[in-house]
């Protein structure tokens, strides 16, 4: 049985995203979602993070900034408090032409990823990475919420470039990800706005 289902809007860029989630509006209890979200909160808290949690919904919204670009991102509550879900959202669409080459890009990318992976809405072009972990306890150590998160940020910001050089600049995957083009050696520069 899928543990996503159903639907949850999350506006980011001004467009309106579809992030499974299994939880809507209309069975969102925030008593029963409380756990997952508190998980977020404490740890956002703690690295003295801005964030913002939707009034209606078991999400909670923050924007990032990293060495190659600036995306929004959210952390979800799943409906049962089972897992802790962080999605970080590209600010692009793919082209129609583009989505076969960038779905091979994912399949490239994702195929080395031991946590997470990227996803490509095959309708609207939306891309996002997506990672989860199940909740281990009742009381959860905020370096277990840490990993999640900045084991997503990094993924992101460290393929953003390959990423936009296959939507926009015509470039192979396999030409995209060769070592000069992916990551940098330098120090980051992460920051949550």
């Amino acid at each position: 049985m899928p543990l996503f289902i159903g639907l949850l809007k999350v506006f980011t860029l001004g467009m309106s995203a579809a992030i499974s989630c299994g939880m809507s509006e209309e069975n969102f209890k925030p008593e029963e979602s409380g756990r997952s979200l508190q998980c977020f909160a404490g740890f956002f808290d703690s690295k003295q993070w801005a964030y913002t949690p939707a009034p209606d919904r078991p999400v909670i919204h923050l924007n990032f900034t990293g060495d190659n670009a600036r995306w929004q991102c959210v952390a979800i509550a799943d409906p049962k408090n089972a897992h802790l879900i962080f999605m970080s959202q590209l600010p692009c669409r793919v082209p129609v032409t583009r989505r076969a080459q960038v779905t091979e890009l994912f399949t490239r990318i994702n195929w080395g990823l031991t946590h997470g992976c990227f996803e490509l809405d095959a309708d609207s072009g939306e891309v996002r990475f997506r990672t989860s972990q199940p909740l281990p306890s009742p009381e959860i150590h905020p370096d277990f919420v840490g990993e999640l998160v900045f084991s997503n940020l990094w993924a992101v910001d460290n393929f953003y470039g390959a990423i936009m050089q296959v939507v926009y600049a015509d470039v192979s995957p396999k030409i995209a990800l060769q070592p000069a083009v992916v990551g940098k050696t330098a120090p980051s520069r992460f920051q949550l706005n």
